[in-house]
């Protein structure tokens, strides 16, 4: 029972860095039935970048840049976290989240994109007190896709990070990378808004397919406004 319990502790320290405190305790309550390594699993890669961030820092001394991205980024995570989200990584100034593991969840797309409007709203927020103390506001780019994952501990056992890599992390980036061309604050693969809920998947425009670097043909894509236009509205009042 004490070794059971030792387990069900260090799960929970392990996996609190990245999932909800919910999570985190469902993880530590299965105990050994949880598997710390490799597994191939069906779930949805968000990447989001903070778009004029690198250069607007080149101009302001180190300690102003680490205390706003920190707020940023802080506000990005809890929005990741409150659609039960598993925090991946920082990339400098955005995040990289998926859905799918260490839990299953049946309804990770329409997590993802519940997740976006919110990523979407926090920005917003943030961006007013900006403008209040005279700062420009930063505009973000959301990538979604939805597929298999290979999702696991990677890396040496003295650095590990649990991290999703394959083709799915892959056109998730190319998507976020995207948007800017796009037009749009939110591009989701169709893979993604097949698995929308109506309402959910109406809040997104049907674009023009895109081609993207690794893929031979283009893929198909759907599109959400300036501040996730409709699909923040509808997606925060159907939450």
């Amino acid at each position: 029972e004490h070794l059971h319990r030792t387990r069900s502790e260090h799960l929970r320290d392990v996996f609190s860095r990245y999932v909800p405190e919910s999570v985190a305790d469902q993880l530590a309550e299965a105990g050994s039935e949880i598997e710390l390594g490799g597994q191939t699993r069906d779930g949805s890669v968000l990447f989001c970048d903070i778009r004029g961030f690198t250069a607007w820092s080149e101009q302001h001394e180190a300690s102003v840049v680490v205390q706003q991205l920190n707020v940023l980024l802080g506000s990005l995570t809890e929005a990741v976290m409150r659609h039960q989200g598993t925090l991946d990584k920082f990339t400098g100034d955005g995040l990289m989240a998926f859905w799918g593991a260490p839990l299953e969840q049946p309804d990770h797309a329409e997590l993802a994109c519940r997740a976006a409007a919110d990523i979407h709203a926090a920005l917003a927020a943030c961006n007013e007190l900006r403008v209040e103390g005279g700062m420009a506001p930063f505009e973000i780019g959301v990538g979604i896709a939805s597929g298999p994952a290979v999702i696991g501990n990677i890396g040496h056992e003295q650095r590990l990070d649990y991290t999703a890599i394959g083709d799915t992390v892959n056109l998730a980036a190319r998507l976020e990378a995207a948007t800017k061309e796009l037009g749009r604050a939110t591009v989701v693969s169709g893979a993604t808004a097949a698995q929308l809920p109506d309402e959910v998947r109406d809040a997104f425009e049907v674009l023009e397919p895109v081609r993207v670097k690794g893929k031979r043909e283009p893929v198909e894509v759907r599109g959400g406004g300036p501040a996730a236009g409709r699909a923040r509205s509808d997606v925060a009042s159907a939450a």
